[in-house]
């Protein structure tokens, strides 16, 4: 037996307990994504579904028919308060029977072989976990200049498609139970001090395509409410861009204004003059902004720019500065409702 059959043969015999978050808003994005489960089902010995948000019987009846729509072994429980997703895969784990543990998302797609395949990864490398990847999928034009301003289109690590040992999971700690959003990055980056090797070029992504239908108001009024209810220490580094930004663009802003009053004394002969200082240091600054959010990030996201025309371009670049407004306001309200619970103001 080669190295190829061993590490498959054993990694074959892992048994793994799959997480699901889902408020019943999402139950039938769930009752889609269990058939691609069943597919994965040699390694999964039970599916546990967290459902919450449960307030009438017809709610109740929508959870009941789940188990008829799946042959592994799926483990409801219900829940009538919503729970956010850190609070929920925290349940899942404390409920769950084997070593290894996955999570997966209700809006993500997996391939058929995706849990197979990071096992055998683990296994191989005598690893306690490993990362998922999910790839955003668009099928409009808004849609792709959405995910080129925002996720990209390279598959990005993601607690959805990861998978963990247990001892991984009380090294790392548990999901912060009390934030909407910004809790799984929270937990990749604690969880990359404890292992290396955690992140692989050959996991299988998970597929995401809940873009589809949403309009733009609505995308935007769901980034404000992830960014304004996370709190300042799950986006410490978010914030502290916000604040470098902020100084930097008011230090240029500045300098420009009271250059040629400080330095040049308003003598248009004087070799340090400047003319229409501000109105350069403010178009250098769009300038900066346009390539980097307009074609910078994008690229590095995974854009080809020969493939895009010029109006595919502003509409990128259009959309990413409304999210930086939306997250900078959010930036603000979270920020002032920090100050104020310290005072007790709030």
């Amino acid at each position: 037996m080669n190295n190829f059959d061993k590490f498959n043969s054993e990694s074959s015999q892992i048994k793994v307990s799959l997480i699901v978050g889902c408020l019943i808003d999402d139950i039938k994005s769930f009752k889609r994504l269990l058939p691609s489960l069943d597919a994965n089902s040699k390694n999964i010995s039970e599916i546990i579904c967290i459902i919450s948000g449960i307030d009438s019987s017809i709610d109740v009846t929508l959870v009941d028919e789940l188990k008829n729509l799946t042959t592994s072994n799926l483990i409801v429980l219900q829940f009538a308060n919503v729970l956010l997703p850190g609070a929920a895969r925290n349940i899942g784990i404390s409920k769950s029977k084997n070593e290894f543990v996955a999570f997966i998302d209700v809006n993500t797609t997996p391939n058929a072989n995706w849990l197979s395949n990071s096992l055998y990864i683990i296994m191989k490398n005598n690893l306690r976990g490993l990362f998922g990847k999910t790839t955003y999928l668009s099928s409009t034009v808004f849609e792709r200049c959405f995910i080129a301003a925002t996720y990209g289109f390279n598959p990005i690590s993601t607690v959805p498609g990861t998978v963990a040992s247990k001892s991984l999971i009380e090294n790392v700690g548990y999901f912060i139970p009390s934030v909407r959003a910004g809790e799984d990055a929270e937990w990749i980056d604690r969880a990359i001090h404890f292992e290396k090797g955690l992140s692989s070029k050959d996991v299988i992504p998970l597929k995401y395509s809940n873009l589809k239908g949403r309009s733009l108001p609505e995308l935007m009024k769901k980034w404000y409410r992830n960014y304004s209810s996370s709190t300042l220490d799950i986006l410490l580094y978010e914030h502290q861009r916000y604040l470098y930004l902020g100084f930097f663009t008011s230090l240029v802003l500045t300098i420009s204004f009271f250059w040629n009053w400080q330095i040049a004394g308003w003598n248009e002969d004087y070799y340090l003059y400047v003319p229409h200082i501000s109105k350069i240091a403010f178009s250098a600054l769009i300038a900066l902004y346009v390539f980097v959010r307009g074609l910078v990030l994008p690229v590095r996201k995974g854009l080809k720019l020969y493939k895009e025309n010029p109006l595919t371009l502003l509409l990128i670049l259009s959309i990413s500065f409304l999210i930086d407004v939306v997250k900078l306001f959010a930036f603000f309200d979270s920020s002032l409702k920090r100050v104020l619970r310290k005072y007790w103001l709030f």
